[in-house]
């Protein structure tokens, strides 16, 4: 069902009521990470998005500094991405990802610890810890096409074959208007 202007209900045709419909061009919204990766800035900034005017409220002191938020964001940008979504992962490649994140990140973090203005060892670990969760959520949609399969069960393929008759001539059958 679907609410008209005035706020009445009518019944829809059971094409447009599925879900796809719903969401217009959804393997591209419904693909995207931005949203984790947003939710995971607020997390390095220690704030929050209150409300439903999406007013971004600072509960206390950033976890790291802007550097420090740009690299890990970049670092963890190129596991999480909608390539990596849409991609066909076997069990070693995403221990062999997470395992090169995790020492990356690790590294980084130990490297820089005071140029990222990380002052609490508790906060360390809680940024490595964020990090890596989003990161193999994402990568985990990836497992043996899973979100691949998802989406080509949902969108209907449409295959043409153009038949070639005799050297080089086209036909179109019985509906060629210039064949008696």
């Amino acid at each position: 069902m679907a609410e008209d202007d005035d706020g009445e209900y009518r019944k829809m045709p059971s094409g447009y009521a599925s879900p796809m419909w719903n969401f217009g061009s959804s393997i591209i919204k419904l693909t995207d990470p931005q949203s984790l990766l947003w939710q995971l800035e607020l997390y390095f900034r220690n704030a929050r998005v209150r409300g439903s005017d999406g007013e971004v409220v600072v509960l206390g002191e950033p976890r790291m500094n802007e550097q420090g938020i740009n690299d890990i964001l970049g670092m963890i940008a190129s596991l999480t991405n909608q390539v990596a979504i849409l991609s066909n992962f076997e069990t070693r490649e995403i221990e062999s990802l997470m395992e090169l994140l995790s020492d990356t990140l690790c590294m980084t973090l130990m490297v820089n610890k005071r140029k990222y203005g990380i002052t609490n060892t508790a906060d360390l670990n809680m940024i490595n810890q964020s990090t890596m969760s989003v990161a193999f959520i994402t990568i985990k949609r990836g497992y043996l096409e899973g979100e691949k399969k998802f989406w080509k069960g949902s969108v209907q393929e449409i295959k043409s074959t153009v038949e070639n008759v005799g050297s080089g001539g086209f036909s179109l059958g019985k509906l060629n208007p210039f064949k008696k």
